[in-house]
């Protein structure tokens, strides 16, 4: 059986991946890797995969994720789409929101 090594300290993701890839063997590296503030997933999976790969000096994967809402973005510019990857910040502020309606 082929391996995979994830870099994550989420063992939920582990087990959610390894679920999704029953062919391979899931490994995991809890390793450090930085969360850089920027709207665009891209850079943010990027610069978590090249710091995973220089610690572990392994071929790795990462993941992150976004919000994308269509209506409010223009599909051929990712970097626009809404909220980013900045989506726990946006969770918190909507939260804020609808707590002060209330």
């Amino acid at each position: 059986m082929k391996e995979l090594l994830f870099v994550t300290w989420n063992q939920n993701k582990v087990n959610e991946a390894q679920m999704y890839l029953p062919w391979y063997k899931v490994n995991k590296a809890w390793v450090n890797v930085p969360e850089i503030q920027t709207v665009n997933v891209m850079e943010v999976v990027k610069a978590k995969l090249e710091s995973a790969f220089n610690q572990t000096q392994k071929p790795c994967f990462v993941m992150d994720a976004s919000l994308v809402i269509e209506w409010m973005c223009n599909k051929n510019i990712l970097e626009k789409s809404f909220p980013w990857a900045l989506i726990k910040d946006v969770f918190h502020i909507c939260e804020i929101k609808i707590s002060l309606k209330l």
